[in-house]
């Protein structure tokens, strides 16, 4: 939960903070990803064949 909860406040400052500078400053957050494993191919399937598109983040200032 606190995890959770974290990660959300960190994505939300990321944001905001990219929103209030604009664009003299760039604002940048790294975040962990799936990583392809065996386990997770099993259960998630074939990653290829439903597009990584998705899952995709949006970028709040189109950069």
């Amino acid at each position: 939960m606190a995890y959770g909860a974290a990660k959300a406040g960190l994505k939300n400052m990321t944001r905001t903070l990219a929103h209030e500078w604009g664009p003299a400053i760039r604002v940048v957050a790294l975040t962990v990803g799936m990583i392809v494993t065996d386990e997770a191919a099993a259960f998630y399937g074939d990653e290829d064949s439903k597009g990584r598109g998705g899952r995709q983040p949006a970028s709040p200032s189109p950069r």
